[in-house]
């Protein structure tokens, strides 16, 4: 599959070589400059040709005015009319590289031998780099890599130095003794960026080694939120992941989903591990959080079976440090009271008789099991506002054949 997938990929490349070396002759300018900036005439020299002008600053007086006309005139043309003879320039695919002159002076220098350099360049699988960039160092002579990672440098000097670069891979520099002896140049890729340490489900991993979808949220990300639960410092940090609140009740839960609704009883609560221990994430002090993995794809049920199908967050707490002990306080208070005060009626008597009465009008039936004595006792009672021991709160009394307890309170 890679080197049907490689083979595509040269093809491909090969295909806009030759359209780019086919329109390279048909690349005209046209255009009528008044003493404008020789910055100006190179934008529009890219404008007209669709090519990409490279350049120091240091080497190419921007600040040059041009005062010419040109009327379907060639690339080559125009640049040797609005250029400065210490400066020479080169056509490489779709990028047109102007560079200072270097002067070589062969006489003083006569045991200074110039040769003919090639070499290939590869990656640690042996698979050949496309379009990598060999340069000379200290000089304007440079080349890239062909389909095949080929490369061709002539008049190079002996003791000179060849630098071979591509995005994503470690920069090499090699002697030229060193690349006539051994052609074959291998870059290695470049990790500096995928050294980040993720928490999955089987410990920790490298970003660089990653399989699944993974989101991850450090405590820089966190800090300075002021809200009072984890929860809602995940709001608006995980791509894919909702977190909402259906009341204000004061400790209620955030309803977190991952994914959207993706069970049709509509339960999509993720699995929650804190430290490897299942958890609610709104019982732990947002402070000790170090940082949240969320595990959002299928993958994660290899490892946590059916309570992933909706997705996992893995909480890390923070560890202590050998270092000067600090201490810091964050308070939070909050307080409810009922909209409307009423006095309830708590004397045995009336509680009774108005439950009975309301139950009995709907439903045929009392809501007790009060007879009528059990109602004179209670009237005898309705001001005692402690046990008189005359009139005790709770008697026994014989019930459908067997001693009860009824309360009189």
């Amino acid at each position: 599959m890679n080197d049907r997938r490689n083979s595509f990929f040269r093809l491909f490349l090969l295909i806009l070589l030759c359209m780019g070396v086919q329109s390279l002759g048909a690349q005209t300018v046209t255009k009528v400059f008044k003493n404008e900036p020789l910055k100006a005439v190179l934008k529009e020299v890219e404008r007209q040709t669709k090519y990409s002008i490279i350049y120091k600053t240091d080497e190419v007086n921007e600040n040059k005015r041009i005062t010419a006309s040109f009327q379907q005139a060639t690339v080559n043309n125009v640049l040797a009319a609005v250029l400065d003879k210490d400066v020479e320039y080169k056509l490489q695919n779709r990028m047109i590289i102007i560079t200072k002159k270097t002067v070589r002076n062969i006489a003083a220098a006569p045991s200074q031998s110039l040769h003919r350099v090639t070499g290939k360049v590869v990656d640690v699988n042996g698979e050949p780099v496309i379009g990598a960039s060999v340069q000379v160092v200290g000089q304007s002579m440079g080349t890239i890599t062909n389909l095949d990672g080929e490369f061709t440098l002539s008049s190079v000097p002996v003791n000179a130095v060849v630098v071979v670069s591509y995005i994503g891979f470690e920069k090499k520099e090699i002697k030229v003794p060193e690349l006539q002896k051994s052609s074959r140049v291998m870059l290695r890729e470049d990790t500096a960026t995928l050294e980040e340490v993720v928490v999955i489900g089987y410990g920790t991993q490298k970003k660089i080694n990653l399989t699944g979808a993974v989101a991850v949220v450090d405590s820089k990300t966190m800090e300075d939120r002021p809200v009072p639960r984890a929860s809602q410092m995940l709001q608006g940090t995980v791509p894919n992941m909702n977190v909402t609140f259906g009341s204000g009740y004061p400790g209620a839960s955030a309803t977190i989903n991952i994914r959207g609704v993706n069970s049709i009883s509509g339960n999509a609560s993720p699995l929650v591990l804190i430290d490897g221990i299942e958890g609610d994430i709104d019982r732990l002090n947002p402070n000790d959080i170090a940082s949240i993995s969320v595990l959002k794809d299928a993958s994660s049920a290899a490892i946590y079976g059916a309570r992933a199908s909706y997705g996992v967050i893995l909480v890390t707490t923070k560890e202590g440090s050998a270092r000067k002990t600090t201490v810091s306080y964050d308070g939070r208070y909050s307080w409810s009271n009922q909209t409307t005060s009423t006095d309830f009626e708590t004397r045995g008597y009336y509680s009774a008789g108005i439950n009975d009465l309301f139950y009995t009008n709907y439903n045929g039936k009392p809501y007790t099991n009060y007879t009528e004595e059990d109602y004179r006792q209670l009237w005898l009672r309705r001001n005692d506002k402690t046990e008189n021991p005359e009139r005790p709160w709770v008697v026994t009394d014989q019930r459908d054949g067997r001693d009860t307890y009824v309360y009189y309170g």
